[in-house]
């Protein structure tokens, strides 16, 4: 069962417009992760989902990205930013040996919210 912070974190998240949601993510992982993580395979088309009135990402890259996000609000609610983003980058056996990255590319949410449920409750 999630945590009354991690349900917080979803709800804050899911309020958010996506342009906010887009920014966020970029500026902890950069145009070339967010745009492998979003299977768009595009460096400059992230950027531009960040303007409030820019262009918007298609359903599925709406998704990865929020779930993103509030992975990486979990993960920075128990350790530092550095710490967060080598969990999302380093590769992790309970995610079959990929990463976070290509986790959320391949929509596999559950298993990625279970992998860091399993960190986050091992410092908490």
């Amino acid at each position: 069962m999630n945590s009354p912070s991690t349900d917080g974190i979803r709800e804050h998240v899911a309020l958010m417009d996506i342009s906010s949601v887009a920014r966020g993510v970029m500026t902890v992982l950069g145009p070339a992760l967010v745009g492998a993580l979003t299977g768009t395979g595009d460096r400059a088309l992230p950027g531009q989902w960040t303007r409030p009135y820019g262009a918007e990402p298609g359903a599925a890259a709406a998704e990865r990205l929020r779930n993103a996000l509030v992975q990486w609000l979990r993960l920075c609610a128990v350790e530092d930013a550095d710490l967060a983003r080598a969990w999302i980058l380093g590769t992790n056996p309970l995610l079959d040996g990929g990463t976070a990255i290509s986790a959320l590319r391949e929509d596999r949410f559950e298993q990625l919210d279970a992998a860091v449920t399993h960190f986050v409750d091992g410092l908490g």
